[in-house]
């Protein structure tokens, strides 16, 4: 996340989340290195959602096709934020997920951040 941000980067966190994450979030290390954090318990939907997105691009004030959103697939996020005009990639990890995961084929994959480091450098998403 610092290696995002020091490109320059604006990021935001979108979470599917109870009032208790929103309660920890401030004193989490990653906090400081986002820029804005959308949380669905306080906005009263939950993803796909496309006012989520629209919350996103809001607070980092650009257009969703300028916006790349980085998710495992968890509430059909994926396809909530391509829908909304963004540019989609792709996290599989090995741990079980107890929900359903969708999976986009034709979106890239990465299996952690700086994959998707070296994923903006060969594609220039």
């Amino acid at each position: 996340v610092q290696a995002l941000k020091a490109r320059g980067l604006a990021l935001a966190l979108l979470s599917d989340c109870y009032f208790v994450t929103v309660k920890l979030w401030e004193t989490l290390p990653l906090a400081p290195h986002f820029d804005t954090a959308i949380f669905s318990c306080r906005e009263g939907q939950r993803k796909p959602d496309p006012r989520l997105y629209e919350t996103v691009c809001t607070r980092l004030n650009a257009a969703a096709k300028d916006c790349l959103y980085v998710g495992d697939g968890g509430g059909h996020e994926l396809s909530g934020a391509r829908k909304a005009g963004m540019t989609v990639v792709q996290v599989e990890n090995e741990a079980e997920d107890p929900f359903p995961l969708e999976k986009l084929d034709d979106a890239p994959k990465i299996t952690d951040l700086t994959a998707l480091l070296k994923l903006l450098d060969a594609d220039g998403l």
